[in-house]
């Protein structure tokens, strides 16, 4: 996400001696750390304690963890048939068998599993992915070109040459793409 400038740029440091990326590792410390105390201190009542309805707790965090997760893996899916169906002319970096069939049963298998949990987790759940949307597009993305319209080095190496209408044709970002070679800061090939 950093290199298609998603994230900012300090995200993508790596440590020297641990090799890691630090700060990526941090700010999601953070945000397990804050959700922790957020179902456990917060909301959450001691063992044995009968709470109030808006008691959470342990198993409300183990049921927003697994909507975060099970959530994700539907929009992955999602994208997978998605992308397959609307451009399968593309060349693929891996290939998927089974497609559409297999994704859509592992959609089907993640959405049953979603309809298992409690509703106040799949509610917080959901305020959490839409906070997060808010945040990206208001902090991380706002007055941002759009990749298809921006002239950079980066996108230009990636799409080719790019018009100030978004008619560029798939074969031209394809064929331009396929005669230049885009590196990422690490040394591999940018995907």
């Amino acid at each position: 996400m950093v290199e298609r400038d998603h994230l900012p740029g300090p995200v993508e440091r790596i440590g020297a001696e641990s090799g890691t990326p630090t700060v990526a590792v941090l700010v999601t410390d953070a945000l397990v750390l804050a959700f922790f105390v957020t179902f456990t201190v917060v909301f959450g009542s001691p063992p044995g304690v009968p709470g109030g309805q808006a008691t959470l707790g342990l198993e409300s965090l183990a049921h927003f963890a697994e909507f975060m997760l099970l959530a994700g893996l539907t929009f992955v899916n999602v994208a997978l048939v998605q992308s397959r169906r609307k451009r399968p002319e593309l060349e693929r970096r891996f290939r998927t068998p089974g497609v559409p069939w297999v994704p859509l049963v592992v959609i089907g298998s993640n959405l049953a599993l979603l309809a298992s949990l409690e509703l106040l987790s799949v509610s917080i759940g959901v305020l959490a992915v839409a906070d997060g949307v808010v945040v990206w597009v208001a902090v991380l993305d706002w007055g941002r070109i759009r990749p298809r319209y921006s002239s950079s080095a980066r996108w230009g190496a990636m799409w080719g040459p790019v018009s100030a209408s978004p008619s560029t044709s798939a074969s031209t970002r394809k064929t331009s793409a396929s005669s230049s070679s885009v590196t990422t800061s690490r040394g591999g090939p940018q995907s």
